[in-house]
């Protein structure tokens, strides 16, 4: 698994626009989800190759605290397809 995040970003922009044919609001939207998501995970020393079942819950807990149900939901959306992709 890569391990450089720009690099991981960049891989699953290209994924968003050519594999899954995304519009560009809705890359736009996944890649804000996604550096929040990255940016959390470097804040708690957690890497990509040491994340955990916990890491992800404690993130979802987090945004939970002051999202609404719904943006919570769409942000799990992002994270399911973003997790798929690595």
């Amino acid at each position: 698994m890569k391990t450089n995040l720009d690099d991981i970003q960049a891989d699953y922009r290209r994924y968003l626009q050519v594999e899954a044919g995304v519009g560009r609001q809705t890359v736009d939207s996944y890649m804000r989800e996604v550096r929040i998501y990255l940016s959390f995970l470097k804040a708690q020393d957690i890497t990509l190759n040491t994340l955990s079942q916990e890491d992800v819950q404690a993130y979802i807990d987090e945004r939970s605290s002051h999202t609404s149900e719904t943006t919570l939901a769409h942000s799990m959306s992002i994270l399911r397809s973003f997790h798929h992709f690595l």
